[in-house]
């Protein structure tokens, strides 16, 4: 069975192919620039890094050179597009709406379209990669990963900001999470080893979604930052409000970034400075 797996960002493009079960890359790449002249994209297959310059007019466009790279006479890893079993699309913004994995449908793309407002640099590539899939692939399943659901059970006292509660009820305004399908990864890698952290209580392990989630702190950097202090089975508590205020700051001459003996250790709590 193959998989596609699609992250739209604000004018990039990442994808990878999987063989699964085997969980086995086919080939990888990303298309950078979107919708300016110096487009240009990078595809790794069997080891051999290739690139190409085309300009790209939106994010429809670029899975339409995603799906003919796939079967490619020189670089391709499928001789039929129709060997794709289901594409995977990574999501920003669910809103209080979309909280679990979900197929696309009509009813599923407008709601996603009501995201807009909330995360519109992404939401928007978002639908493109989409179309661009649907109108090559109409019969192949799509399914959204979506960040935020990963904190959707954080209490109210934790997702309400102070403003006027009609604002935010008719704005849908609220905190949401951020890079919540990151820091799923990272909290499950945490329970998958012996921790040896004062204080760790393996006990709190184990629930239907979360098997091997130890309670603790996870910062999440790269391009955006962010930080979610875990309970498994009951809250979570996201920094997501340090996130853009950390987008590309520069490390400065010298400094070295804090390490942890281990992942369900903290480093001082999450971004920002602030210990939930």
């Amino acid at each position: 069975m193959k998989i596609l797996c699609v992250n739209a960002g604000s004018s990039s493009l990442k994808f990878q192919a999987y063989e699964m079960p085997e969980e086995r890359v086919l080939i990888s790449g990303y298309v950078e620039k979107i919708g300016q002249p110096d487009c240009f994209w990078n595809v790794k297959v069997n080891g051999e890094k290739i690139r190409s310059e085309r300009p790209l007019k939106d994010h429809a466009d670029g899975m339409e050179l995603v799906l003919k790279t796939l079967v490619d006479e020189k670089v391709g890893v499928i001789k039929s597009l129709e060997e794709i079993s289901a594409i995977g699309h990574r999501v920003v913004q669910g809103g209080p709406w979309l909280t679990k994995p979900t197929l696309v449908t009509d009813e599923t793309i407008e709601i996603l379209k009501k995201c807009v407002d909330l995360a519109p640099l992404h939401t928007i590539p978002h639908l493109q990669g989409i179309a661009g899939c649907t109108a090559i692939l109409p019969e192949c399943p799509q399914v959204l990963v979506i960040d935020t659901s990963f904190h959707s059970t954080m209490p109210k006292k934790a997702y309400t900001f102070p403003i006027a509660k009609e604002v935010a009820e008719k704005h849908n305004i609220r905190r949401y999470g951020a890079h919540g399908t990151s820091h799923r990864y990272v909290a499950a890698e945490a329970g998958s080893h012996d921790c040896q952290c004062p204080g760790y209580d393996p006990s709190v392990l184990g629930t239907a979604d979360y098997p091997k989630q130890p309670d603790g702190r996870y910062c999440r950097s790269g391009g955006g930052c962010s930080g979610v202090g875990n309970r498994p089975g009951r809250k979570q508590f996201p920094d997501a409000g340090a996130a853009q205020r950390f987008r590309g700051r520069k490390k400065s001459a010298g400094s070295s970034p804090e390490r942890s003996g281990c992942l369900c250790q903290g480093t001082g709590g999450s971004p920002g400075g602030s210990d939930r």
